[in-house]
């Protein structure tokens, strides 16, 4: 018999974790999902297993290797998902053997000669491992007649649909002939497709319900409760498991249970518990508690830090005085600044940088450095769809609505960058949706904003434009009523409501209205004119336009009328000449 466990899939419902590791190697009670599934087959004296992988396949790889305690472990790795069964094809349909498959990110403590023994009593070629849950919405579920055949099966039903509480576990017996129902190279699930096949051909599929304890750990919630579970004693298995592969704190001084790893550092003023894992080389300092959390290797947790029922990758860094509320969750690497607030089911990609005293109330996914200030004289940068999103955006106009009075207009307007009319609508939507009212217009540039904002005695402006040296930065740039970039003491205002959240709230009847405004090229030309009378200037002039391809050939028209020139070169917005002609 050929064993293959599946330890290909991406676990997204587990991200921040699942974005620096798979999720057969996210760690229960420190120790990986895919180790305590090794350690169940080492009991059953299995000598051979064979591992499909596709996401992150180097890190099973590098952690496994080609052995694990007698056990040698084949790689089967795919370029593109094959789904379950195009997976177990893939890797071991030509061996003509009967096949004892299971899923690497499961966590299970079954006896699996009972499901063996049951498949080969019956005659069956296909047996299901079950099992029964409470809520079965998000699984397969089973019907058998009173001799085990199969004979409904319906995946992730509807609440109207149950039929059942006993689902597919996962864990199945297959014969070789089953294999020509698989198509090679193209996804295919044991779920979705193979089993209704099956069962359309009448063919013998069993199910046998398993006694014991059955997790799948697909969301962070279920991670949680999941670690809960085992320090209560749901299996006793699993628990020596863990208690077997690390050395672990006793539980002197901490309200338990917990589950700390002897090499973790934890100052005695600090209080730490009840449920709370930590895994090695972590460092919790003292005034801080902690209670139902994970923290995982080589974090470090500075003094009077307050984590309640929150997950924390490893090598995670709170600098002190930070406040995480219930159901954070934080990315591997990240460094949080002192006196950090992050409030309730926030989760934070890895790598990121918070600076000192922010409140954090959405999830950080896009940038590296959340910090402080986003402007600076009126203006900030972002590299387009990784620093600046539509959310932030929304939330710039947010904050700018409500810095103003209620009710104000604000000019906002954009160039022709790609991406300069994403953050422009996002922008609208959060200005519009806290009483603020917009004037919109066609695409302009940056000097032409600051015309119509102060012609129209609009309260605010904002203009959204590639930077003039690199169109591969936008720039949001946020004006007074006279068209200059806002002052320090109103752009630190700006930035307080922006990182606080601090939004005005209205009901929708007060919501802002927009408004669009075409005439904005003839209100900027008439400032020129105002500013360079035609008759004070020389007939031998030259003219260069920085126009940055908004209404260059009206603008270019209305000059000739206007001026008498000789010459007029056209330079882009890197300051490099494009066109140069003479007109005399």
């Amino acid at each position: 018999m050929i064993v293959t466990i599946l330890a290909g899939g991406e676990g997204t419902r587990l991200r921040p974790l699942t974005l620096t590791k798979p999720k057969p190697l996210i760690k229960v009670l420190n120790i990986p999902v895919l180790t305590y599934t090794l350690e169940n087959l080492r009991k059953m004296n299995i000598r051979e297993a064979y591992l499909t992988l596709h996401y992150q396949a180097n890190k099973i790889i590098a952690t496994y290797g080609s052995e694990y305690k007698g056990i040698e472990l084949k790689y089967s790795i795919e370029d593109r998902p094959l789904g379950t069964a195009g997976s177990v094809n893939f890797a071991v349909g030509n061996y003509n053997e009967r096949t004892l498959v299971l899923s690497g990110d499961l966590l299970i403590d079954f006896n699996l000669k009972e499901i063996i023994d049951f498949h080969s009593k019956k005659g069956s070629i296909f047996t299901i491992a079950s099992t029964r849950v409470k809520n079965p919405y998000q699984f397969g579920i089973i019907k058998t007649n009173e001799e085990g055949r199969v004979i409904k099966f319906l995946e992730k039903p509807s609440p109207s649909e149950v039929f059942s509480n006993i689902i597919n576990a996962g864990i199945y017996v297959i014969e070789p002939e089953v294999f020509k129902y698989i198509p090679k190279g193209i996804e295919f699930d044991f779920s979705k497709d193979l089993i209704p096949i099956l069962l359309s051909k009448n063919e013998p599929v069993y199910s046998i319900e398993l006694d014991g304890y059955w997790r799948d750990i697909g969301t962070l919630e279920q991670y949680l409760e999941t670690n809960k579970e085992l320090l209560e004693g749901y299996s006793r298995n699993l628990l020596n498991i863990a208690l077997d592969l690390q050395e672990i704190r006793k539980e002197e001084g901490y309200k338990g249970p917990n589950f700390i790893s002897s090499s973790a550092l934890i100052q005695p003023k600090a209080r730490v518990g009840p449920y709370v894992i930590v895994d090695s080389d972590t460092v919790i300092k003292e005034g801080s508690i902690i209670s139902f959390s994970i923290l995982g290797k080589a974090c470090y947790v500075g003094e009077r830090c307050i984590i309640s029922s929150s997950i924390m990758g490893d090598n995670v860094k709170l600098k002190g005085g930070i406040l995480i509320f219930d159901g954070c969750t934080i990315g591997d690497n990240t460094i949080i600044g002192k006196g950090v607030e992050i409030r309730s089911f926030v989760k934070i990609w890895p790598n990121r940088i918070i600076e000192n005293n922010l409140i954090v109330s959405s999830d950080i996914i896009t940038g590296t450095k959340y910090v402080k200030r986003i402007f600076i004289n009126g203006l900030a940068s972002f590299i387009p769809n990784l620093e600046i999103s539509p959310e932030l955006s929304s939330k710039i106009g947010k904050a700018l609505s409500s810095f103003i009075q209620l009710r104000s207009s604000i000019f906002v307007g954009k160039d022709n960058h790609s991406y300069s009319k994403i953050v422009e609508q996002s922008l609208i939507s959060g200005i519009l949706s806290c009483g603020c009212n917009v004037i919109n217009s066609r695409p302009v540039t940056p000097n032409i904003a600051r015309a119509i904002t102060r012609s129209l005695k609009a309260n605010s402006g904002v203009i959204i434009s590639s930077h003039p040296k690199d169109e591969d930065i936008i720039t949001i740039q946020v004006l007074d009523n006279n068209g200059a970039n806002i002052n320090l003491k109103h752009e630190k205002k700006l930035e307080e409501i922006l990182q606080r959240e601090d939004f005005r709230t209205l009901d929708y009847k007060n919501i802002g209205d927009i408004s669009f405004f075409p005439s904005v090229f003839d209100i900027y030309f008439s400032e020129i004119l105002n500013i360079f009378d035609p008759s004070y200037i020389s007939d031998n002039i030259k003219l260069a336009l920085d126009i940055n391809g908004c209404f260059l050939q009206e603008f270019i028209n209305l000059i000739l009328r206007n001026y008498k020139l000789n010459k007029y070169i056209i330079f882009d917005s890197n300051y490099k000449k494009i066109e140069e002609e003479n007109l005399s």
